[in-house]
């Protein structure tokens, strides 16, 4: 009886050691991708181990800082920062634009402002495009953070803003206009 307690115990004290050094399976551990002009890029190891993954989301970081330098161009605007985040998100489909994204924060222990895009969005075709989505949501993110608004006024908030935002990025239009074809758009992203 004595040495199954001994035994249970040991097997106990085992399993509590070994917990501190591996992580819960639902944790993700984030790293650092791409270091951009305008985007530093994180995303899950799970997520970045995946050689189509890779590849396909590596084919958009020049893309994404040129179009975030470009829509900065256009609309004249200055940023509080030279360098924003970009999260590739593991959870599927949609995008967002964040103060400050959680899972990059918790990686580098500060703030962390910028936009996720999900991680399929690099994987797919649609309208005979590869990567469609990821140009769309990136793009449209972007928009998001630099304005401060949702780019198609899905929020109560910018539905109220006394200003009007082009959707059509500058009187040169953007590269997601010349990519995707894109040629007529509404008036604004934000109407009173």
């Amino acid at each position: 009886m004595r040495h199954i307690k001994r035994a249970l115990l040991t097997v106990v004290l085992m399993a509590a050691a070994l917990s501190l050094f591996v992580p819960p399976s639902g944790a993700q551990t984030v790293t650092n991708i791409y270091n951009g002009t305008n985007f530093l890029w994180y995303t899950s190891t799970t997520i970045w181990s995946t050689n189509l993954n890779r590849v396909n989301i590596s084919n958009l970081f020049v893309y994404m800082d040129q179009e975030f330098a470009r829509m900065k161009g256009d609309w004249g605007v200055t940023t509080p920062r030279s360098q924003y985040y970009l999260w590739v998100d593991p959870n599927t489909g949609g995008g967002f634009a964040a103060g400050d994204i959680s899972q990059i924060h918790n990686a580098i222990g500060s703030t962390a402002p910028g936009i996720g895009v999900a991680y399929d969005a690099y994987n797919n075709t649609a309208y005979g495009i590869f990567a469609f989505w990821a140009y769309a949501i990136g793009t449209h993110e972007t928009a998001n953070l630099l304005t401060g608004c949702d780019y198609f006024c899905r929020s109560s908030f910018c539905q109220f803003l006394p200003v009007s935002i082009p959707i059509v990025v500058g009187s040169r239009g953007s590269e997601l206009k010349h990519r995707l074809g894109i040629v007529r758009s509404p008036r604004s992203a934000c109407y009173l």
